[in-house]
């Protein structure tokens, strides 16, 4: 939005008061300089990412692409909190959003690394193995997030159920 076609709409409504409040609640909501968005922790930027992801997926060519704002959030966040495993999550989804699969299984594999017990790493790289046709990967994936002691009985009777239809899946692609 252009900001100073809001306060002239405002001005010209005769509502200067309002029109005050709300210049002065934008300046407030912004950082005064980069040094106070340095000074943000690793919260502050997943959820900015996440907001972002949201906000501006878009449809160019007929291919779903992502703007690449959400994925510099979550490596400040990363940067900030190395063990911050939503963010990880964050870019990975991002990238299988915007169909780099091999991009997003790399971020998943090396999360993985970090935090082999976070259900959700396995979730992702289970439905990116799939659309990668590694289905010996996706049963394995499946398999293992179904051992986690994490998951409710609802998650792990999805991933039993996942993990039925990916090992047909394999059998039949032999």
């Amino acid at each position: 939005r252009n900001e100073n076609a809001i306060y002239s709409q405002l001005s010209h409504m005769k509502l200067e008061n309002r029109c005050n409040f709300v210049k002065e609640k934008i300046l407030k909501s912004k950082p005064a300089s980069n040094t106070d968005l340095d000074d943000k922790d690793a919260d502050f930027w997943y959820a900015r990412g996440s907001r972002l992801v949201n906000s501006t997926s878009n449809n160019t060519y007929g291919d779903r692409t992502i703007s690449e704002e959400p994925f510099l959030c979550f490596q400040k966040a990363i940067d900030k909190d190395p063990t911050f495993m939503k963010a990880h999550l964050g870019i990975a989804v991002g990238h299988y959003n915007a169909k780099r699969y091999w991009d997003a299984l790399e971020v998943i594999k090396s999360a993985i690394k970090l935090d082999k017990y976070f259900a959700d790493f396995w979730y992702l790289r289970a439905m990116i193995s799939e659309r990668l046709n590694q289905y010996e990967d996706v049963v394995n994936c499946y398999l293992f997030a179904y051992d986690l002691e994490s998951l409710s009985k609802k998650d792990k009777a999805t991933m039993i159920e996942k993990y039925v239809q990916a090992k047909q899946k394999l059998n039949q692609s032999k």
